[in-house]
């Protein structure tokens, strides 16, 4: 049956919310059979206008009906526990698409009756924090690759600049995680910038995986407003003070992260013939002295290896 062609046919929105139980955005075989339901979910118009709410059914399911054609995006509401899956880490069919921070959906156009019925959201639960603080060695350890635990998915996005900054990286994964650590990717071991990246990153795991971060925010902060209009390619372009104070950052991370200073380190840094001593660094020195020789690599010395 087709209708006449002034008339108008509305639409539905759906999707499944799922457990995501390692947090990698990606609904594996096990885990397409543990659906979360009775979870607050609402459709709303672009312009913010609720259209409907409800809860999602028994198979983690939803489903709004007759939706005048138009504009819309789906918000959902987390239970105490848990956060957003990453969005979009793989294919549509698989992945969850809301934003870890709004739990809403991008708006979406809905047209006819065929709808829009694969917004689906990934919820995870947060991970147990530690109250102390990891040294770079043991994140390069513990990243999922070659039987390895992963310990940094569940912890992301974390953004190394303001989330808004023109020149910031967003670590939404932890292939991108290794490549800041190994800073092959960002100029090597001897560009200042490529050295905050790495413990910058270091420093917002641990915090975000519960050590108090009090003794170290005004530095993340000062780091973050740098790093959201420089890149590591300004490294070499830098004034001898700002590279200097770009070093003064690094090395209060480092202590921060091998808990010199802060809420301490956690217990049984080494092990598996791995050395996660996060090692010193000294103001000053920049990976190459004035005359263009290679310096002390200082916090880079110690550091555990990945193995993909």
């Amino acid at each position: 049956y087709l209708p006449p062609p002034d008339t108008v046919v509305n639409g539905r929105v759906g999707g499944q919310v799922w457990y995501d139980a390692n947090g990698d955005g990606i609904q594996n075989d096990v885990e397409a059979n543990v659906a979360v339901g009775s979870l607050p979910v609402a459709l709303f118009t672009c312009a913010g206008v609720s259209v409907g709410s409800g809860l999602t059914g028994a198979a983690g399911e939803y489903e709004f009906v007759d939706i005048v054609p138009g504009e819309y995006y789906v918000a959902f509401t987390l239970p105490e526990g848990y956060r957003f899956s990453p969005k979009d880490a793989t294919n549509d069919s698989l992945d969850s698409d809301v934003d870890v921070l709004t739990g809403r959906t991008v708006c979406f156009q809905v047209d006819s009756a065929e709808g829009e019925t694969n917004w689906d959201a990934g919820i995870a639960p947060i991970p147990q924090t530690i109250g102390c603080t990891r040294p770079i060695g043991f994140w390069k350890n513990h990243t999922g690759f070659r039987h390895q635990e992963d310990l940094i998915t569940p912890l992301l996005p974390q953004y190394l600049g303001n989330p808004d900054g023109t020149a910031s990286v967003a670590v939404t994964n932890v292939r991108t995680a290794v490549a800041v650590f190994q800073m092959k990717a960002y100029g090597g071991a001897f560009n200042g910038i490529a050295r905050l990246y790495a413990r910058l990153l270091v420093a917002k795991l641990n915090v975000a995986a519960g050590a108090d971060g009090s003794v170290v925010t005004e530095v993340i902060a000062a780091a973050d407003s740098f790093l959201g209009s420089h890149t590591w390619r300004s490294w070499w372009k830098l004034s001898k003070a700002d590279r200097k104070q770009v070093l003064r950052w690094t090395t209060v991370l480092v202590q921060y992260n091998s808990g010199r200073i802060g809420p301490g380190a956690c217990d049984a840094q080494v092990g598996n013939g791995h050395d996660y001593d996060d090692g010193g660094g000294h103001d000053g020195d920049d990976g190459r002295d004035d005359g263009g020789h290679h310096g002390n690599q200082g916090d880079d010395q110690g550091d555990g290896k990945t193995e993909y």
